[in-house]
């Protein structure tokens, strides 16, 4: 089950703003503690991200994890088998 709430712009960047500050302070903690820069996850949309997520995607594809849909009603038929 979903729900979706309804908030402000100013509340939603307030919120943004507080999350990115968090996601910098536990970046330099794990630095300073000295994990390794692998098992840091980058930032969600920077460079590194997208790296990882196409690296991640490219593995999947490689390993066989996809499936092929050839026509609209193939598509339909999927979708339907993931309720």
């Amino acid at each position: 089950m979903s729900t979706t709430v309804t908030i402000p712009k100013e509340e939603f960047d307030n919120l943004n703003s507080r999350v990115r500050y968090l996601e910098d302070v536990v970046r330099k903690v794990v630095e300073k503690i000295g994990l390794p820069e692998k098992e840091i996850a980058p930032r969600i949309g920077s460079d590194a991200w997208w790296e990882a997520e196409v690296q991640e995607g490219l593995e999947d594809i490689t390993a066989g994890r996809y499936t092929t849909l050839k026509n609209p009603a193939e598509l339909q038929q999927f979708l339907d088998s993931l309720k």
